[in-house]
């Protein structure tokens, strides 16, 4: 299929191959409903690369079920599903912070990740009537989160895509058989493919629909892999350029712990706690006794030098060393490597072990910051999620949304509307031309907001 046409349609799901056999024994009632439900969950399933995110519950709030399934969605689809085996269901929840989760079983996840499905048209017109509502409800949140959300969605009208170059890429992947050194599966084929498609569909305004959730704002380029963007051209002739926020989220952990401290907050249940923190905005380095020095120490390291470095170089000597002694900047593969250590090792671990109380990784960074790794710890260990660093990931992600998608948006469409742009997450794509001005704006932002400087590099895309 040429990536030129419409993406396949959200109308047609992926349905594997076994569970079309076994459709016609669950009865004749609902059949749509539960096609539909689990064309859902094995989307979900294309839209991850990785092996393990595939595993992930998807979490939907059971007022969001009758929106998308109709009234009793768990007698007339969810139960009949379950007890079939076709799905599984977390039926861990919290009131107000997350919901259940369902996910495929793991032989129809495999089924699907291996291409083994067919793309079925969802016929029934109630049941395409409220996918169509609930769509354009979890659109218009995003535009109520985020009111410059419009413009930043029109601003991609400036881009387009190569799509005789993606093409030739996919080709050239489909003949090599290898995706980033491992086999190209059928099903990872049919994965990139869908996001190719979603991309072109994206810039050529087929479907430039975005929602909110975790914290951020989702279009059809959050997913998409980043070697496909070397293919996204400015059509004024530049360059594309990326700017990105250096320590993202070890830069709103920073925020986060000052601002827990500051005013004492004892907020867990509260859905708008992004809100009042940022409402308590205040100078980040300014010194007070709520405070501890070791904080500070972290977050001069953040902001003014490389802590990825310096976890897994001066404090975690031995196997975790990566650093070039001759050359401070890492290539970018050895500091992605560096920070995903960081992350599972060190700062977002699963584990229920108090830092102090840990060999290893986790120990030696609370030998030297201390009472950041307690502040970790203690949002883990209160947390009611099944893993239990996901809540403090979620809270940065709103910070960065906002940062991002709320005030720079915001001020890109004031000070610069003839700017081309779109966001990912925590990093900005810009015409060539437009990079200073837009790093300045960006710099003004944190300036305004947080009243210190935030690092932002600017590196071509490709």
């Amino acid at each position: 299929m040429s990536l030129a046409q419409k993406q396949i349609s959200v109308l047609h799901s992926p349905i594997p191959n076994s569970f079309l056999k076994l459709q016609s024994r669950l009865g004749e009632k609902w059949q749509m409903e539960r096609l539909f439900f689990v064309g859902y969950l094995a989307r979900q399933v294309m839209l991850e690369e990785s092996e393990h995110k595939q595993t992930y519950y998807h979490n939907l709030q059971s007022k969001e079920m009758e929106k998308i399934l109709g009234q009793s969605p768990k007698v007339r689809v969810i139960e009949p599903l379950r007890k079939a085996g076709v799905i599984e269901v977390n039926d861990t929840y919290s009131v107000g912070r997350f919901s259940k989760g369902y996910r495929l079983s793991a032989d129809y996840r495999q089924e699907v990740a291996n291409g083994h499905f067919q793309m079925v048209p969802i016929k029934g017109r109630a049941q395409l009537n409220r996918f169509d509502r609930w769509r354009e409800r979890r659109h218009q949140t995003a535009f109520s989160r985020f009111p410059a959300l419009g413009h930043q969605l029109s601003a991609a009208e400036h881009f387009t895509v190569d799509v005789e170059g993606l093409e030739d890429f996919l080709i050239d992947l489909e003949i090599s058989g290898r995706w980033r050194g491992t086999e190209l599966t059928k099903g990872r084929h049919q994965y990139l493919t869908a996001q190719a498609q979603s991309m072109a569909s994206f810039f050529n305004g087929v479907d430039r629909s975005a929602h909110f959730a975790s914290g951020r704002i989702h279009t059809a380029l959050t997913n998409t892999p980043r070697d496909f963007r070397r293919y996204i051209l400015p059509k004024n002739g530049d360059a594309l350029i990326e700017i990105d926020l250096k320590s993202a989220q070890l830069v709103f952990l920073c925020v986060a712990i000052r601002s827990y401290l500051r005013i004492n907050c004892t907020w867990r249940e509260d859905p708008d706690l992004h809100d009042k923190l940022i409402e308590h905005r205040f100078p980040l380095f300014e010194k007070d006794q709520c405070t501890s020095a070791d904080i500070y120490a972290f977050m001069s390291t953040v902001f003014h030098d490389d802590i990825y470095t310096m976890f897994q170089d001066e404090n975690l000597s031995g196997n975790y060393t990566i650093l070039n002694k001759a050359q401070r900047k890492l290539p970018p593969e050895e500091r992605e490597a560096m920070k995903k250590r960081t992350f599972r090792e060190i700062l977002f671990s699963p584990k229920a072990v108090r830092p102090r109380d840990d060999k290893g990784p986790r120990f030696r960074a609370w030998c030297e910051y201390s009472e950041v790794m307690n502040f970790i710890h203690w949002f883990n260990e209160s947390s009611t999620r099944n893993k239990r660093s996901s809540e403090l990931a979620i809270l940065l992600q709103g910070f960065e949304g906002s940062f991002f998608n709320g005030h720079v948006g915001a001020e890109l469409e004031r000070r610069l509307p003839q700017c081309g742009f779109f966001i990912v997450y925590d990093a900005l794509f810009v015409p060539e031309r437009y990079t200073d001005e837009v790093i300045a704006i960006c710099q003004s932002q944190a300036n305004k907001l947080y009243e210190t400087d935030f690092t932002f590099t600017a590196e071509p895309v490709g």
